[in-house]
């Protein structure tokens, strides 16, 4: 019956194309009824979907999407891009690091990669190509690192990930920091070295740095600090648990409403209003998804499925580490077919009680695999932050692609290190 589960989802999802809701659905509905109803019933499966729709990391979720549209709207990253901008523009070749640096800083009050990559692309790819960059680098560079935001704490993937799991928020949010700023690090060096073999026109980097330079530091950081104050309020109150992460989530859209309307200004109420209106449809796919991903996760554990895929598993892979590169493996397969919500809710009731069961490490299994889901966004034939980037560049698919291969081959080596040596991450916990 497993199998019949699996076939009947596979056929709805990939070869009549139905969205992934109503082919978990669809699957679990038809092997109720093929078993006669035996294991599970109708009643049992609305059970499960009303159970798991009403839970606070639900909420948590439809809150960052708000802020993060909100963040968007309000021209948070223009902020954040000034002050590194006065610091270190005239440097020769750091332009990029500072787009890198305010992805990072963006995807820690965002929690969404695409979002990371659209707000941060938007405004700095422009800069980058008038100052000599040249363009499928320039797009290729902010395409990665953007993201980053993805699993750059709080990541929306990953609380939904803990959820899921039910492990801890705090624990995940802290180990995905120390694994995203590595591999931020990473990208820092490769754009440096890039930058010193191909120079550029300084004189026009000097010339806009001058010209932010005119206004007083203490201006400047008078109006900024708003914007680099938000990760710290969010972070920090999670991570020194005063706060939940709903209630975190919470803050977030209060203190955006408030620097954004208020001090900043660059939003009034009727657009407030209209971004919130627009981030609730997103919010609520996502909690549908989620509410469904369980139920899906229910089905299977009534079919015995872990016991009987873990016991193929382990066969298979004689060790838990061949086994935890070969599941990554086939979430960066799977990421670049397919959406990344989908890859988490699919993939992830079927292996997390396999990886528990030979002794591999939750938290770093979960960072782990939110980054590879990142890695999708960026690969082809779909990945949504490829197809942000692309038309800015004007520049084809493939063509991006090509000049984005080292810094995914650098990512991807990142995963597989932590993967073997887990506690180069986990050490923060």
């Amino acid at each position: 019956m497993l199998a019949f589960l699996f076939a009947v989802f596979g056929i709805f999802l990939i070869l009549l194309g139905a969205p992934i809701v109503t082919s978990i659905l669809v699957s679990i509905a038809s092997t109720g009824i093929a078993t006669q109803f035996e294991l599970f019933k109708f009643y049992d499966i609305t059970q499960w979907i009303i159970k798991n729709s009403f839970n606070y990391g639900t909420f948590a979720i439809a809150l960052f999407i708000i802020s993060g549209n909100l963040m968007t709207k309000g021209k948070i990253t223009e902020k954040i891009f000034n002050i590194f901008t006065y610091y270190l523009g005239k440097k020769n070749g750091f332009m990029p690091i500072i787009g890198i640096l305010t992805c990072l800083f963006y995807g820690a009050i965002s929690g969404s990669g695409p979002a990371t990559v659209a707000a941060v692309a938007a405004m700095i790819f422009p800069m980058l190509i008038d100052f000599g960059y040249e363009k499928n680098f320039s797009a290729a560079l902010l395409m990665c690192a953007g993201s980053l935001g993805m699993v750059i704490p709080p990541s929306l993937p990953l609380m939904f990930y803990g959820m899921m799991t039910e492990q801890d928020m705090s624990s995940l949010f802290k180990v995905s920091l120390v694994i995203g700023l590595t591999i931020g690090f990473l990208l820092i060096i490769y754009a440096y070295i890039y930058s010193k073999k191909h120079p550029i026109d300084q004189d026009k980097v000097d010339s806009m740095v001058d010209e932010l330079r005119k206004n007083k530091f203490s201006d400047l950081l008078k109006d900024s600090i708003w914007a680099l104050l938000m990760p710290f309020v969010i972070l920090g109150g999670i991570f020194t648990n005063v706060l939940s992460t709903t209630e975190a989530a919470t803050i977030s859209v209060i203190y955006t409403l408030i620097v954004s309307i208020y001090i900043y200004k660059s939003l009034d109420y009727k657009t407030a209003l209209e971004t919130i209106r627009e981030s609730l449809p997103i919010a609520a796919g996502l909690s549908i998804m989620l509410s469904v991903a369980y139920s899906f996760s229910n089905a299977i554990a009534a079919l015995n499925g872990p016991q009987i895929i873990g016991e193929y598993v382990t066969s298979t892979f004689k060790s838990p580490t061949l086994l935890f590169i070969a599941i990554l493996t086939a979430f960066f397969i799977m990421g670049m077919f397919m959406d990344g919500g989908a890859t988490l809710g699919i993939l992830t009731p079927i292996l997390f009680p396999i990886i528990m069961s030979i002794g591999i490490n939750p938290i770093i299994f979960g960072c782990d695999i939110i980054l590879v889901i990142a890695l999708g966004l960026c690969t082809p034939p779909f990945g949504l932050s490829l197809f942000v980037v692309s038309p800015m560049a004007e520049s084809s698919v493939a063509d991006i692609t090509k000049e984005a291969i080292p810094l995914i081959i650098i990512m991807l080596i990142t995963v597989f290190v932590f993967a073997i040596f887990p506690n180069l991450a986990l050490w923060i916990i």
